[in-house]
């Protein structure tokens, strides 16, 4: 589900839509035609429009993190949730296919922001059901690899984002559209809604680890089952008078408690700069490559493949990592690595030694730690949530929480783009690439104290 979705999010970016739109055309004319009117030229309007279009996918993020993380942690089951939120990444598709007003594909992308948010949400709460605590990280990592594989393939399936900004002045860029080119405009967008069958019959034969809890115990819990046995019919009472106790406290948990939780306001201001960063450096490189080395939108593309192919590494390796031996021993000295590949990406430029490949390999470098240092968080999530709940077994806001990860995420990149934009103007990327450095390294000792350490095996 992860891959469909990484796919769909990327292959929607099409700006030479909002162009067509933006002159008058049909954006679902003969795709060659538009193809060569639009590539020549992409105005300082269209590269605006498109802009909102990301911003309206943050909107439903938020809007969605909100909405899902309440209404995870009221149902029963989570998986109708989840299959629901493919009938939102349909609709969205088929809005985009059919749209030629901008407020369609503005609504498109809010939609998308929606569903976006149920399936991290509800994704992560359902391997947290179904794993103990300390597994949650490998699984965690295998879960992001998906999703930048989906982003990796995304881009040359059904096509890229918008290159350009009213800033930049020179000649406006396209990225290669493979489908788009050859097949014609309502093809990826097909391929999108036929990519949700097999996410949808997948869904249909899940079964929920917490709906038979009697049929599926967890390890973790054999040894409580068998002695429960033995037991004699008084202390049976008993028990169950004290776990249901123990049960109505851990729903007590609110949305003030969560905030009270030092680990849970360092996961959110940790997916709050991961969005910062991520986002602004994706718009200010974009122009640094072009304007420096006059690269081309697929040049550019290329470029950008180097800091996803590392995370299919770096992201199972956190995981595995930090269940082993916390999340402490992994966040740490990639976080350092990070900042320190974040300010020397702002040195490397046409006149310098080697060219682009070390901006590439910086590239590469932060792509890598980034991941490597966000990966734990997720199981970290589980870890703090389960830890206050009474008995450590409650899930009592779990999904409440990973919605204010997401929350926090979109946060960030909503304000990433709007303030690497203004600083690239004034101060240029090298500066621009220093203070986002030290921002990280600001906050690297709140980070370091507040991150936990070796997990145990909760289930």
């Amino acid at each position: 589900m992860c891959i469909v979705d990484g796919i769909i999010v990327r292959i929607h970016r099409l700006p030479f839509i909002v162009d067509a739109i933006d002159q008058g055309m049909a954006p679902d004319v003969i795709a060659s035609n538009l193809y060569q009117s639009l590539s020549t030229s992409i105005t300082d309007s269209a590269s605006r429009k498109s802009s909102t279009l990301l911003i309206m996918f943050s909107v439903g993020t938020i809007v969605g993190s909100v909405i899902f993380g309440y209404l995870g942690d009221k149902v029963k089951h989570r998986r109708p949730l989840l299959m629901f939120s493919v009938f939102w990444l349909v609709l969205s598709t088929v809005l985009f296919m059919f749209g030629n007003v901008l407020w369609m594909l503005q609504l498109a992308r809010l939609i998308q922001g929606l569903s976006n948010s149920c399936i991290w949400i509800m994704g992560m709460c359902l391997i947290v059901d179904t794993f103990p605590t300390n597994k949650v990280g490998k699984q965690a990592g295998i879960i992001v690899a998906a999703h930048s594989f989906g982003f990796l393939i995304g881009p040359p399936v059904g096509g890229g984002k918008l290159n350009s900004c009213p800033m930049h002045n020179s000649d406006a860029y396209h990225e290669f559209v493979a489908l788009f080119q050859t097949t014609g405009y309502k093809i990826p967008f097909i391929l999108c809604m036929a990519l949700n069958i097999p996410a949808f019959i997948m869904q249909l034969l899940l079964v929920e680890n917490k709906k038979n809890p009697s049929e599926y115990p967890s390890p973790g819990r054999l040894d409580d089952i068998s002695e429960l046995a033995f037991s004699t019919a008084g202390s049976e009472g008993s028990i169950h008078d004290d776990q249901s106790i123990e049960t109505e406290k851990g729903r007590c948990m609110t949305y003030l408690k969560l905030f009270q939780h030092n680990r849970l306001l360092n996961a959110t201001l940790m997916a709050l700069l991961q969005g910062f960063v991520t986002a602004g450096l994706e718009n200010s490189l974009t122009i640094r490559l072009a304007s420096e080395w006059k690269y081309t939108s697929g040049q550019i593309g290329l470029i950008f493949i180097a800091r996803v192919i590392p995370t299919f590494v770096s992201a199972p390796f956190a995981g595995i990592v930090a269940d082993r031996y916390g999340s402490k021993v992994v966040v740490c000295p990639f976080w350092l690595l990070s900042a320190a590949a974040m300010v020397l990406m702002g040195i490397p430029s046409k006149s310098t030694i080697g060219g682009i490949v070390p901006l590439v390999a910086l590239i590469a470098i932060l792509g890598f730690s980034m991941v490597a240092a966000m990966t734990p968080v997720q199981s970290e999530i589980a870890c703090i949530v389960r830890s206050h709940n009474e008995g450590g077994e409650g899930d009592s806001s779990m999904s409440r929480s990973y919605g204010l990860f997401n929350i926090a995420y979109a946060v960030g990149g909503i304000m990433g783009p709007l303030t690497s934009g203004y600083l690239y103007s004034v101060i240029g990327f090298f500066w621009l690439c220093v203070i986002m450095g030290c921002t990280l390294l600001l906050f690297a000792p709140y980070v370091f104290i507040s991150i936990g350490g070796r997990r145990v095996n909760v289930s």
